[in-house]
């Protein structure tokens, strides 16, 4: 992948990223972004594919799918996809078959952190 505009927060050890693009950080307080950046091919990492279903007057089911575009001996790792509800959601099951998911009311997401996708 060529990530072009790379910007890191100032607790990014750039010199350790220059050596051999690892990423060292001693993590701030509170929410940040690590990395920005731009990617011009259309060849992205993962295909995520979704779809919403409505199920009555106060039911939606959402079904979203995740899938590797790499080579098997890659892999992603600390993966965190972002779902957004209504915002006047105020109940939510969730059903996954690999990592966890957590409703987060405030931001109107059920937000699915998977581990590992190889």
């Amino acid at each position: 992948i060529d990530l072009q505009d790379v910007t890191f927060h100032q607790c990014v050890r750039l010199n350790r990223y220059d050596q051999d693009k690892t990423i060292m950080f001693i993590p701030p307080d509170g929410e940040y972004d690590l990395m920005t950046y731009r990617i011009n091919k259309t060849n992205l990492p993962f295909d995520v594919s979704s779809m919403v279903s409505e199920r009555g007057r106060n039911r939606v089911e959402y079904n979203v799918k995740v899938k590797a575009r790499y080579e098997s001996y890659n892999s992603a790792q600390d993966i965190i996809i972002n779902v957004p509800v209504p915002t006047n959601t105020s109940n939510v099951n969730v059903k996954t078959n690999g990592g966890k998911a957590v409703y987060q009311p405030t931001k109107s997401v059920i937000e699915w952190t998977v581990p590992k996708l190889s």
